[in-house]
């Protein structure tokens, strides 16, 4: 039904995934189901999910009690979305 309405109304249907700093390794079932439900609707798909590969969870974390991304991982994510939409871009061109 989303779908339907995102087009309805001229709005380009998206998905995207953004793991928390502290899921670097783990593997997220309901984030599969839920992206196979995704894609089978039609939606766009932008999927992060290996956006803090390399770094340890203490490191991308404001502090110790806040999981929220502090800003070494807001970088990574801004880069990882760029790249992901800049190809997506380019392959729609072509």
């Amino acid at each position: 039904k989303l779908y339907d309405l995102c087009i309805a109304k001229g709005i380009t249907p998206v998905w995207a995934y953004w793991p928390t700093s502290d899921q670097i390794s783990k593997i997220n079932e309901d984030k599969n189901i839920v992206k196979e439900i995704a894609q089978n609707a039609g939606f766009i798909i932008i999927d992060m999910d290996g956006v803090y590969e390399g770094y340890k969870t203490e490191d991308l974390k404001v502090d110790l009690k806040d999981k929220h991304p502090n800003p070494l991982a807001h970088n990574l994510v801004a880069n990882e979305l760029f790249r992901i939409l800049n190809t997506q871009l380019i392959l729609e061109k072509n």
